[in-house]
């Protein structure tokens, strides 16, 4: 049977601490056929020293060295060096199990859909797991089975998270010509508006593949505060000024749409600032089933079918 090429893209930059088990973790796989791009976004630490040690002349890897310009730019340059049916993000300072590409594989083959989902552990920058079993568990999907688009919204709006949570067909993001935009935080958020945009089918595996590490630096801690809330503010925008002109959405985007605008702009503005961005966008919506639809997607608890 033959084995398709899957590219697991990883953008580098000053992850000396992690960065040698996330390449391990890598090059353990039991699915061997990949192709590993490194997209070092100038490290100013040692990265870059330990990153060769580790994979000397697996020649399934490739090293890439690029001035820093963001995480947003270093999955995109990744991307359009990929060769491989599938793609998959990982960051550098998080690891994967390594069973992950021949089960996500596996089900590819089986169901023939654009897009794997899975789940994930967290762990803090010690190595101490972090036990919030649901944080990143989709657990409104049933496993294995294929949902589309519509109905993956309607059963899994909420969960939907890392953009490393996921493995697509090439094919799908690039016929629909999916980009993460570069120079925001959150630029993940705006990757998956942009894929909710689309027909598209997904399966999922109630698996715990991807290893996330918490740091204390990380994005949405100290003085990155102002720059998330930033990153929020263009996708609600994004959500307002674009997306809700379509008028080929359905229903149940046009209302998942809505709700995530409502809340990315609860997390950027208060009080009258807030009424008064969201009031004007509720003309012509049905404000019972509005509110209704808002507040059970809010609390992940929307029944099967609706």
């Amino acid at each position: 049977m033959k084995k398709e090429l899957v590219s697991i893209i990883v953008p580098v930059y000053n992850v000396e601490s992690w960065i040698y088990e996330c390449i391990q973790s890598i090059l353990k796989q039991s699915y061997t056929n990949f192709e590993l791009l490194i997209i070092n976004d100038g490290s100013t630490d040692n990265s870059i020293y330990k990153i060769k040690d580790l994979i000397k002349n697996d020649e399934r890897v490739k090293l890439f060295n690029r001035e820093n310009r963001g995480v947003a730019s270093s999955r995109n340059f990744g991307m359009d060096q990929s060769k491989g049916e599938y793609i998959i993000f990982v960051d550098s300072d998080d690891k994967i199990t390594a069973n992950m590409l021949e089960s996500c594989i596996n089900l590819f083959n089986t169901t023939n859909v654009d897009i794997v989902a899975f789940n994930a552990s967290v762990l803090d920058e010690n190595n101490i797991g972090i036990f919030d079993k649901n944080k990143y568990k989709q657990k409104q999907l049933v496993p294995s089975k294929i949902y589309q688009s519509d109905e993956f919204i309607r059963r899994n709006g909420t969960k939907i998270v890392s953009v490393c949570l996921y493995i697509y067909k090439n094919k799908f993001l690039k016929s629909n010509n999916i980009r993460f935009n570069e120079g925001i935080i959150h630029e993940d958020v705006v990757f998956w508006l942009d894929i909710l945009l689309c027909k598209f089918t997904i399966s999922y595996l109630d698996q715990n593949f991807y290893i996330r590490r918490v740091r204390e630096n990380s994005i949405m801690t100290g003085n990155n505060i102002l720059k998330s809330q930033e990153g929020y503010k263009f996708a609600a925008s994004y959500i307002k000024d674009d997306i809700l002109k379509m008028r080929s959405l359905s229903r149940t985007k046009r209302e998942y749409f809505i709700s995530k605008m409502v809340r990315y702009y609860q997390n950027t503005y208060k009080g009258n600032k807030l009424i008064e961005l969201i009031v004007p966008l509720l003309r012509g919506v049905s404000i019972k089933n509005y509110f209704s639809v808002m507040i059970r997607r809010f609390k992940g608890d929307i029944p099967s079918g609706e």
